[in-house]
């Protein structure tokens, strides 16, 4: 998520499963799709973006076009 109910951000907990797996695959989703980081989410290295609430058809959609490496 973009935005967190702690310390950290979603850009901070991208960097952390970076730091774990420089090549897995993260899908940023948040409420707030006027957020400048939604519209830059590729420049932030995120591999998709999904706008909340979440429709489980877009999300499996989502998922499915993200390549797997």
């Amino acid at each position: 998520d973009l935005t967190l109910p702690n310390d950290l951000s979603g850009v901070q907990i991208r960097d952390e499963i970076r730091k774990i797996d420089p090549r897995g695959r993260i899908i940023l989703t948040s409420g707030y799709l006027e957020h400048p980081a939604m519209s830059r989410a590729s420049s932030h290295e995120f591999n998709a973006t999904i706008p909340k609430p979440v429709n489980v058809h877009a999300l499996g959609a989502t998922v499915a076009r993200v390549p797997s490496s």
